[in-house]
């Protein structure tokens, strides 16, 4: 199950995430840094250990469902692990902007 408390969570994981490791300062030209967030904008790159990483940085993090009940987050669900995946991809194509 997602929400649109879980999707912000996510973001905000990717965002610090990429904030991280996909700055300038972080390869060794432009030309390499573009030729690696092409490849995770396309799925085709480090997908996997991006993943991976945001993956441990939720553990453990709760969301809040209507009723004010704290949930954690459910890293084996198909559509938290989807949206984690799209967001990586996203935030690659935000940086290539």
């Amino acid at each position: 199950m997602i929400n649109d408390e879980i999707k912000s969570l996510i973001k905000d994981a990717v965002s610090d995430y990429a904030n991280s490791h996909w700055g300038s300062d972080d390869f060794m030209s432009e030309r390499e840094r573009i030729h690696y967030l092409e490849d995770i904008s396309e799925g085709n790159g480090w997908n996997d250990d991006v993943e991976d990483e945001i993956i441990s940085d939720l553990e453990g993090q709760t969301w809040e469902d209507e009723n004010g009940i704290e949930h954690e987050i459910d890293l084996d669900d198909e559509d938290v692990l989807e949206c984690i995946s799209e967001t990586i991809c996203d935030e690659a194509d935000y940086y290539l902007m």
